[in-house]
């Protein structure tokens, strides 16, 4: 820290401290890392993997760099099983989750609806076709005399699926239409009408706007 005298009054002035090259560089890099853990938290699971790979991989090079230096090719040798211990993890979770994200995207509630008959919820899903899909679990507990999932996928092998990362099956709703229309339970055609009403009609809308056909014998998995 230098210090000057202001010759008129003799008043001591203190001069702000210099900080030296390295201190400044590891404030900066400070500052931009945490800059990154912000950013990282805000793009989710997948920003913060890549927040965690990068910094994983900056370690390893801090390592590698002086053992290069020291023992040429021989240190790189050394620090490569360094990399694998440091790296698989991240890699495998990140992996897990881009692909856990892109099935999310294939298969998705439908934005800005809670669907429930007469209070109670059922799960819709939509695919990347527009097609909208019920759940059985949730449909059975409305109808009680709907047939079991193993009968439901037998009687409709294209209308009725297992969706990956999903519990139980989930009936397409020109499927579920037909079924309630062939049911003898008292509650059948007041939720074959709120089907209609509230989830087969809109999405036939939708898919004429965007210029799709309904396509009824999409298998949701895309198998």
């Amino acid at each position: 820290m230098g210090n000057n005298i202001n010759n008129n009054n003799n008043t001591l002035i203190l001069s702000p401290p210099k900080m030296s090259a390295a201190a400044t560089t590891t404030c900066r890099h400070f500052a931009e890392g945490a800059c990154a853990g912000r950013s990282a938290r805000q793009n989710g699971p997948v920003g913060s993997l890549l927040l965690t790979f990068t910094v994983r991989v900056a370690a390893c090079a801090a390592v590698t760099y002086p053992m290069w230096l020291a023992f040429g090719s021989f240190g790189l040798l050394f620090a490569a099983p360094l990399y694998g211990a440091a790296l698989a993890r991240p890699l495998i979770e990140l992996a897990s989750e881009t692909r856990r994200q892109l099935r999310a995207q294939a298969w998705r509630q439908i934005e800005g609806r809670h669907y429930a008959f007469k209070g109670s919820p059922i799960k819709v899903l939509e695919d990347a076709d527009q097609q909208r899909w019920l759940h059985a679990t949730a449909l059975r507990r409305i109808v009680p005399k709907l047939p079991v999932d193993r009968q439901l996928l037998l009687q409709f092998p294209a209308g009725c699926q297992r969706i990956k990362g999903e519990a139980g099956c989930y009936l397409r709703d020109d499927a579920l239409l037909e079924l309630l229309s062939r049911s003898s339970d008292a509650q059948a055609p007041r939720l074959k009408q709120w089907v209609a009403r509230e989830v087969a009609y809109p999405a036939a809308q939708q898919r004429l706007r965007s210029g799709r056909r309904p396509g009824p014998h999409q298998d949701p998995n895309g198998d």
